[in-house]
């Protein structure tokens, strides 16, 4: 429950007088008691009679108000039920508990409570794609924070760096996360912080952070099997291990969560772990692989309406990249161009499949061009984990010259390189 103790009643009396203009005087009087027994009542000294409570109450025009202990957590166990709701992705279960709490508005001295309805409602607008709303909503809670417990300023850091992670905005993603993990020491929120903590530092391009964060989340989780968690928790390690060129490594996790996956016919994990599995198959030049791995995930795509542009263009990216290493470029060309629509007002996504296009043919000084002068500043400015697409044309222009034994441009490419190396690996 709430880590502070619930206000005395009479504190809350003498709240909601004070914050309505009137003095203890006047209550009294309307009380039909002495002023000194009512200070005595505020300070906790004596106790309410029935009598006494109702005629303040009635007065303060707060007859119906939960003041009392117990109703107090009767109200904060149904958010409780809120909050597991939402960790069950119930969102329309989430969204009537919300509307049965609403009562809650009412009440402008209950502020722990106030401020946990803020922050489970920013948390229903986050899962029901309203993030306008959500940000608005938790926003307004932090007028709140210096009054509420440490339990929900933990529950509201966490949604404040979900919240900066559905805008890509990893940095102070990672400071609210690692916030809340420093207020809550063990709960059964730890698994999914670390998890979170991981993927930041996966995104921002911090690999061995990452791998950090999320093995402790690996070697934490002990849930519910059919939970999407742990499945995301190791197939954001796969990928780390695959950056670091762990590749068996990686291997071994990503075939154990497609298996799992398929195990419970969880369409959705299915699909973006065999896309990244695809890309593996391409880092180590099994192409054939590859695409089979593309063509599995966009068969389950179509059929379950899970087909995303940013899964659109991420798996056209992949699957052009393993058609022009196996010389079949009117195919490449042809996957790049049905996903060109998917890539329309999205600035990262037309450059990932520019790359591609431009891949094509380097001898072309256009081509050579757009990938040295677009292409790769770009990525280096979105930095974290573009990096390594940067790197990856990087590695493919350094061939390029080596063949043309234009030593003075692959030593200019390498050195770029290396300026990338060490802005990612570097501590």
């Amino acid at each position: 429950m709430n880590n502070n103790p619930p206000l005395p009643l009479g504190s809350k009396i003498k709240q909601i007088r004070e914050a309505s203009g009137y003095s203890q005087e006047q209550v009294a009087r309307y009380a039909k008691i002495q002023r000194s027994k009512l200070s005595d009542l505020e300070m906790g000294k004596i106790e309410f009679d029935q009598k006494t409570l109702l005629a303040v109450r009635k007065f303060l025009e707060i007859e119906d108000a939960p003041l009392l202990e117990h109703e107090m957590e009767l109200f904060m166990t149904r958010m409780e039920v809120w909050d597991g709701t939402l960790d069950a992705n119930r969102v329309e279960s989430a969204r009537e508990m919300a509307n049965d709490l609403a009562p809650i508005l009412h009440l402008p001295y209950e502020y722990d409570l106030l401020f946990l309805y803020a922050v489970l409602d920013a948390r229903t607008l986050i899962k029901e794609g309203n993030i306008a709303a959500a940000k608005e909503r938790i926003d307004a809670s932090e007028s709140l924070l210096g009054k509420a417990s440490n339990k929900h300023i933990c529950l509201y850091h966490q949604t404040k760096g979900v919240l900066y992670t559905c805008f890509n905005d990893y940095k102070p993603a990672l400071h609210h996360y690692q916030q809340a993990l420093d207020i809550m020491g063990n709960t059964k929120s730890k698994v999914r912080l670390l998890g979170n903590i991981g993927i930041a530092y996966y995104n921002l391009g911090k690999i061995y952070h990452a791998i950090t964060a999320l093995e402790r989340a690996s070697e934490e989780f002990s849930g519910d099997k059919t939970n999407p968690l742990g499945s995301n928790i190791k197939g954001f390690l796969a990928m780390c291990l695959m950056r670091i060129g762990e590749y068996d490594k990686s291997k071994k996790l990503f075939d154990e969560i497609l298996s799992h996956s398929r195990s419970i016919n969880d369409k959705n994990t299915i699909t973006n772990h065999l896309i990244n599995r695809g890309f593996l198959s391409n880092i180590t030049g099994n192409y054939a692989e590859s695409l089979e791995f593309f063509v599995q995930a966009y068969a389950i795509a179509v059929d379950t309406n899970h087909f995303t542009p940013l899964l659109q263009v991420y798996g056209a990216a992949g699957e052009a990249y393993a058609l022009r290493k196996l010389k079949k470029l009117d195919q490449c060309k042809e996957t790049i161009a049905q996903a060109k629509p998917y890539a329309k007002d999205n600035e990262l996504f037309t450059v990932l499949l520019g790359v591609q296009e431009n891949l094509i043919n380097l001898n072309d000084p256009k081509c050579i061009g757009y990938l040295e002068d677009v292409a790769i500043p770009f990525l280096r400015t979105q930095g974290g984990i573009f990096n390594f697409n940067a790197v990856d044309i990087c590695k493919e222009l350094v061939a390029y010259y080596a063949k043309k034994k234009t030593k003075t441009k692959v030593a200019a490419i390498k050195a770029i390189m290396c300026d990338i190396y060490e802005e990612v690996f570097l501590i």
